[in-house]
């Protein structure tokens, strides 16, 4: 009844949404982080913890799944505790021209993680960025603080937007029934270089069972394009999950990924933005861990 109760509540959250208009094709892009996580509705926030957090939250670095240990005291013992994951994407179908590579790097032993990231779009113009990130985990707390900086440039981009500051935090709660809660927030532009900066965006996500709901809601205040996201992925076994997904209340989303020890792979797409002239996106993303 719990775990209902609380996915009702989630839910609710993104009920009755509907876009007032049409994206533009930059912010269209910024969709596409990794295939995972547009089959999710774009969102990750607060949950994404693979190769591709750099392109979600800074402060999710410090928690990111890549060390294949699911009992802490064998990570300890591992000779080599180095491990990095991974997540090169690239577009198979649609009008962006989209790749990116990104990745995780952490000491499994520590509660901190680096995450490294490059982007390249051309819907118009050629727009392309660079992330580098930090995670950390705030004291002995059950948060995770981050700040990434990014390196902005292109058609789709103001002049200014030459490097941006971003702030994360990011919070694990254990709930009943072996239910878990996940609250991210996220603060770009904290300088206020572009125009419409500082942005404030918000994640919450609760895993009951085999079954993870979030719901994002990006650019709280409406400075540029304000959205909220839901996405729901269904783990079918140890390996498969399943995803789904829906974008400002309009833009559906829909995928499937598999996990096998060192490999993650999964594909997403995205039905055709609505009041835009681009087309559905259909995308694929490879990540490989590694231990060094």
């Amino acid at each position: 009844m719990f775990r209902v109760a609380a996915a009702a509540m989630l839910m609710t959250l993104c009920a009755g949404l509907v876009a007032a208009d049409g994206p533009d094709p930059g912010t269209v892009a910024l969709r596409l982080k990794s295939a995972r996580y547009l089959a999710r509705g774009d969102t990750g926030l607060a949950s994404a913890n693979d190769g591709g957090a750099i392109g979600y939250n800074p402060a999710n670095l410090a928690a990111t799944s890549i060390s294949n240990y699911d009992d802490p005291s064998l990570a300890a013992q591992d000779p080599k505790p180095w491990k990095t994951e991974c997540a090169n994407s690239i577009e198979v179908a649609g009008d962006l021209d989209f790749w990116s590579l990104m990745r995780a790097i952490r000491d499994i032993r520590k509660s901190w993680g680096i995450g490294l990231g490059y982007t390249k779009v051309s819907p118009q113009d050629r727009t392309e960025w660079w992330t580098a990130g930090f995670g950390t985990r705030l004291g002995h707390s059950n948060w995770n603080g981050g700040i990434a900086f990014q390196q902005m440039g292109g058609g789709l981009v103001q002049d200014r937007a030459k490097g941006l500051l971003n702030l994360g935090v990011q919070g694990n709660y254990s709930l009943r029934d072996g239910a878990t809660l996940q609250v991210g927030g996220l603060v770009q532009d904290v300088t206020g270089r572009l125009d419409q900066g500082p942005l404030y965006s918000l994640g919450l996500a609760g895993t009951f069972g085999n079954t993870l709901i979030e719901v994002d809601w990006w650019d709280l205040s409406d400075q540029i394009d304000s959205s909220v996201n839901v996405g729901v992925q269904q783990r079918l076994d140890d390996k498969w999950s399943v995803y789904a997904g829906l974008i400002d209340g309009d833009d559906l989303t829909a995928g499937v990924g598999y996990i096998d020890g060192w490999w993650n792979i999964a594909a997403g797409w995205m039905q055709s933005p609505r009041g835009t002239d681009l087309g559905s996106e259909l995308m694929l993303t490879v990540g490989r861990r590694i231990r060094f």
